[in-house]
């Protein structure tokens, strides 16, 4: 993983009005500490909102 990559991930378990199923994320941590952590950093996509 590196940082601008896209993933898809499904945020399980979710609570109340979280979002379910597969969401997009963002990369935002750098390549050495994902391989060093296996934690990465990432910002959840959304088409926008109220």
């Amino acid at each position: 993983m590196k940082r601008g990559d896209i993933y898809l991930v499904s945020p399980d378990p979710t609570q109340g009005r979280e979002q379910h199923g597969q969401r997009p994320v963002l990369i935002i941590s750098p390549a050495e500490f994902n391989e060093a952590t296996k934690l990465p950093v990432v910002l959840p996509i959304t088409n926008g909102g109220e």
